[in-house]
């Protein structure tokens, strides 16, 4: 599956299971082809997507937010440190 079609592919469902009504859900993938020139200039800034990223939206809604909050942070830290700097 190409790159586009899986980020759209995730970005649905995500947006399906928190609950948005199905002409934003559609209007939201759309919109991908749109962002993709400048999350291709981000990256070749250096930023990092994380595409297999365990903790949508979705996942805050359904149990102890902050705990989910935590274990993601957590993640995010693991993977690359240096953004401690931006909570501190």
């Amino acid at each position: 599956m190409e790159l586009t079609e899986d980020v759209k592919s995730r970005t649905r469902c995500n947006c399906t299971k928190r609950g948005d009504p199905r002409d934003q859900v559609e209007k939201r993938v759309n919109s991908i082809d749109e962002e993709l020139p400048a999350w291709r200039a981000l990256i070749r800034m250096g930023a990092r997507e994380y595409t297999g990223w365990q903790f949508p939206e979705y996942l805050y809604r359904e149990g102890d937010e902050i705990s989910v909050l935590g274990q993601a942070w957590e993640t995010l830290i693991r993977g690359t440190p240096k953004l401690t700097a931006f909570f501190a």
